[in-house]
């Protein structure tokens, strides 16, 4: 089953816009419901991805914190992988530099102190 999840900065923004419109509400919602029924719905005129993903790569969502730079280019951090820095030069460039970076950083070996058991040696 499918769930959306609403994050704050969605919330207020939802809010701020339907608050005077009550019918805009209803088809927004509307849309997210047949969205999470069926995201490839004809008239949500969504489509497949041209990316093949493994189904393990799917399993991890993280936030990113993307900032623009006075040099003109965006930055990424996140919280939720310990070094994870990356820059582009465009808000979607720097978030697929950012998924790249993540999924080598999630695929590192994690390595055994010195002193560990190990029962294979």
């Amino acid at each position: 089953m499918r769930r959306l999840v609403w994050d704050t900065s969605f919330r207020r923004a939802f809010k701020q816009r339907t608050r005077r419109q009550p019918l805009l509400q209803k088809r927004i919602l509307d849309v997210l419901a047949a969205l999470v029924e069926n995201p490839f719905e004809p008239n949500l005129k969504t489509h497949k991805s041209k990316y093949v993903l493994n189904m393990l790569e799917c399993e991890r969502v993280i936030r990113l914190h993307i900032t623009h730079l006075p040099e003109g280019v965006y930055l990424a951090t996140s919280e939720d992988i310990q070094g994870l820095v990356a820059q582009g030069r465009t808000v979607a460039e720097t978030v697929e530099i950012a998924r790249d970076i993540a999924r080598k950083l999630t695929q590192l070996p994690t390595t055994k102190p010195p002193n560990s058991y190990d029962p294979l040696f």
